[in-house]
């Protein structure tokens, strides 16, 4: 996935509503159709799309942020920033390491800031001088990608988004989102837990610790005669063969 990350400990960044604005004025529609030549998912939800505890591409296509045209969410964006203190927007620093997804999800995001007066200066570091910096926390906005190896809630809305984790290099905090990943980590109900999910996925909607800008796409081939074998959702699981065969 490629998202943007606002570190949620400086200004303007600590402010809800102004990473409400950027969560509302990204079109992950034209995102997916630019980044690496449109081999992407719009970065619709905080679920891997086609998990069972995602939401349907109807219901998130409904929500702000993801409805099409973008006038609406704009025009919600700006009263957002104006309610903050930046009518006019602001000057960021936009950090990406080189790599071909983070640079290009930076360059497309920073032409979207444009659009609410947000005067960005994309900053490319190599990859291990922009991992110490972000990890750190030194930085202000990152274009960031990266993707889960399981798309399983504990490790995804876990690892990216409860307090501490690992990989929650914003440092968002919210008290109700981490009881909340507790209660659908304990239940045994997978009805119940879908409904848990739901909840922290509004949150996560409302809050914007990290704003998806689109999901990875990928291919898989294979001859008919190889029997048994289908890809999996994650491109990092379910490459071992042991109950393959080939059918001649």
């Amino acid at each position: 996935m490629v998202g943007l990350i606002p570190n949620t400990k400086v200004q303007p960044w600590n402010d809800a509503r102004v990473r409400q604005a950027l969560n509302l004025l990204i079109d992950r529609e034209a995102a997916a159709k630019v980044i690496r030549g449109g081999g992407f998912y719009p970065g619709y939800g905080y679920n891997v799309p086609g998990s069972p505890f995602a939401r349907t591409e109807t219901e998130l296509k409904a929500m702000p942020g993801f409805r099409m045209p973008k006038d609406q969410d704009i025009g919600e964006a700006k009263r957002l920033l104006a309610e903050a203190g930046y009518p006019n927007g602001f000057k960021v620093t936009l950090l990406t390491p080189t790599n071909i997804y983070s640079k290009e999800g930076a360059e497309f995001s920073n032409s979207e800031l444009s659009k609410l007066g947000i005067v960005g200066t994309i900053q490319v570091l190599e990859m291990a001088v922009a991992k110490d910096r972000v990890f750190k926390g030194a930085f202000e906005l990152t274009a960031w990608s990266e993707g889960p190896s399981l798309d399983e809630p504990d490790l995804i809305l876990g690892g990216y988004y409860l307090t501490g984790a690992p990989q929650n290099y914003g440092g968002w905090s919210n008290k109700q989102f981490d009881e909340l990943y507790v209660a659908q980590s304990q239940t045994s109900d997978s009805a119940k837990r879908k409904e848990i999910i739901g909840e922290m996925e509004r949150i996560l909607h409302k809050e914007a610790p990290r704003i998806l800008i689109t999901w990875g796409k990928y291919w898989a081939v294979w001859w008919s005669e190889v029997a048994n074998w289908a890809p999996h959702r994650s491109v990092k699981r379910n490459h071992q063969f042991r109950d393959v065969w080939l059918a001649r």
